[in-house]
């Protein structure tokens, strides 16, 4: 019992504008009462983050603010089971290549997609049989940053993708023997 160690983390995704803003929050440690305190403190976060005009009209119990929740019942709760993927869709973070205009942009998918519009008008078929993984670890905040893209070279250059804290990913490169984009070696 005295090896556990707990993270937690909460993302809450809201719009600047026409902008997609993440604001990621994390907690990590080792102890029952540093646990309950990063609970409620998220709690506190969430509350503030959320913004009740963009909360749906009918849901009074997302405008209020409810307290957070015991250790013990947040652990004795079973998560909900992940909805299996669709056919050759894709989801979450995405670095995204136009074939027609080479030109590059990421987003997130909220929902399973097949295809994302580019500004030049063309759409751009996306899923698992033409997309790769990609993962690095943000050298500011340490945490794990992974998604898909759909560029077929060997080299991904750094800033192409920046992490949910802001930072700049680093150069990231074809993994054939895992079949995944990853961090230089050295860097």
């Amino acid at each position: 019992m005295d090896n556990q160690k707990f993270r937690v983390n909460l993302t809450i995704y809201h719009t600047n504008g026409a902008v997609l803003s993440p604001t990621s929050i994390v907690f990590s440690g080792a102890r029952l009462e540093n646990l309950q305190k990063a609970l409620a403190l998220l709690t506190e976060a969430a509350d503030g983050l959320w913004s009740p005009d963009e909360a749906p009209a009918d849901d009074a119990a997302a405008q209020s603010v409810r307290p957070a929740l015991p250790a013990e019942t947040a652990a004795a709760e079973e998560p909900e089971a992940e909805p299996k993927r669709p056919a050759n869709k894709v989801k979450g973070l995405l670095l995204v290549k136009c074939p027609e205009c080479h030109g590059r942009f990421t987003t997130v998918a909220r929902d399973w997609v097949s295809e994302m519009g580019c500004s030049c008008g063309n759409k751009i078929k996306l899923g698992k049989d033409n997309t790769a993984r990609f993962e690095f670890t943000c050298k500011a905040c340490n945490s794990l940053n992974y998604g898909r893209t759909n560029i077929d070279e060997s080299y991904i250059p750094a800033g192409s993708i920046s992490c949910f804290c802001g930072a700049p990913g680093p150069d990231l490169v074809w993994r054939p023997d895992i079949r995944e984009y990853r961090e230089k070696e050295g860097t």
